[in-house]
């Protein structure tokens, strides 16, 4: 952002919080899962590149709830 770029922050809140988003970033909810919702996201900030920094990463959630974790 510093640099000029646009920021589009995709989070779908399962553990975050809106009040983190940088205000200068556009926010959009959604989930990686819903292709749909994503694709349209893509198309419509023209977006060219991702970077994703999103993982669960709770260890006893992931031996509770394997299948959350190979999505």
């Amino acid at each position: 952002m510093n640099a000029g770029h646009r920021t589009i922050v995709y989070d779908n809140l399962s553990y975050g919080h809106r009040e983190a988003v940088h205000p200068s970033a556009a926010f959009v909810k959604g989930d990686l899962l819903d292709g749909e919702t994503l694709r349209g996201v893509l198309r419509e900030y023209e977006i060219e590149a991702v970077m994703h920094m999103a993982a669960f990463a709770l260890v006893g959630e992931s031996v509770t709830h394997p299948a959350k974790y190979y999505q």
